[in-house]
């Protein structure tokens, strides 16, 4: 792919965001639909900075939102939160 079309695939999502799909290998995201579901997102993983993640997906844009795990603490408290993804320009 051109650079430019590449570029418009990168991602950074928080760690919390990425986990694997039921087969094991794959590495996805949760996209929040306009019906407040999700749907799995196969992603490619890049480079890291800090908590965030480069992610490659052309199935993914500016201002999507997606799930983010939090770990299960021995308090019991889990749940999950919405990011809003935001694209390397």
């Amino acid at each position: 792919l051109p650079l430019h079309e590449l570029r418009s695939q990168i991602g950074y999502v928080p760690q919390k965001a990425l986990t694997y799909a039921e087969d094991g290998l794959t590495r996805i995201v949760k996209k929040r639909m306009a019906d407040g579901s999700y749907i799995d997102i196969p992603v490619e993983v890049g480079l890291r900075s800090g908590s965030d993640i480069q992610i490659i997906s052309d199935q993914l844009k500016e201002g999507d939102e997606v799930k983010l795990t939090k770990v299960t603490s021995m308090m019991g408290n889990n749940g999950a939160l919405s990011l809003l993804l935001s694209l390397l320009s």
